[in-house]
């Protein structure tokens, strides 16, 4: 698998960051899940590189985030991979949980066949109803053809993106190709917030985003 502009590109580091996981996690999910329950079961590969400085794309890294989910809902590794291969085959891609909206409730998973039929991923294929858990796509932004384009790690009431066509995916500020990290460097090598906002040409609220980004661990 090769790299490419507007992809993404997302170490383990990088999405411990992104989501506030440990990155042991991060890596041993890579491994056990991308590179080999879902590659085997597709016959594709999801990351480059190799041993712990392994990288996914931005696609990948979305479905690492729905996993998450998935998982703090209660839902076990093997219900998971079973509704990642059956929507995989039903709509014959590779990226089944960043195509199309996923929906949980409390021991199952589902999943939109269009805008108004939801399905049990599952060998049942049951009809569901539109009222199951679907809040992590909050900060999830669609194309037009319904793949994930967009992650806005502290929501979309906040100014930090996370768009693989700026930065190779690393966080910026949104309509902007200004690093988060770059913004917060000068604020620790203390800068003022409106000094920052005027020589950057963003305001001081964008500054503040990119702040807190950096300090969420401490809160």
């Amino acid at each position: 698998m090769e790299s490419s502009l507007g992809i993404g590109i997302f170490t383990a580091p990088d999405i411990s960051e992104i989501l506030q996981l440990p990155t042991y996690k991060v890596r041993r999910w890579i491994k056990a899940y991308w590179d080999n329950c879902f590659a085997i079961q597709q016959n594709e590969t999801y990351s480059w590189g190799a041993g712990k400085e392994k990288a996914v794309d931005f696609n990948t890294f979305i479905e690492i985030y729905i996993f998450v989910k998935l998982r703090e809902l209660g839902l076990s590794p093997k219900k998971i991979l079973t509704a990642h291969k059956l929507i995989s085959e039903e709509f014959q891609i590779k990226f089944p949980f960043a195509f199309t909206k996923i929906l949980a409730g409390e021991k199952d998973i589902f999943y939109y066949f269009d805008k108004d039929v939801v399905i049990k991923a599952d060998i049942t294929k049951q009809l569901g109803f539109k009222n199951l858990i679907e809040l992590y796509y909050k900060k999830i932004d669609f194309s037009f053809d319904n793949l994930a384009e967009r992650y806005w790690p502290l929501g979309k009431g906040h100014s930090i993106v996370v768009d693989p066509k700026h930065q190779f995916g690393a966080p910026t500020i949104d309509g902007t190709n200004i690093l988060t990290n770059t913004i917060y460097g000068f604020y620790k090598g203390g800068e003022s917030i409106d000094f920052i906002a005027s020589i950057y040409n963003i305001n001081v609220q964008q500054v503040k985003d990119a702040i807190y980004y950096y300090q969420r661990k401490a809160a």
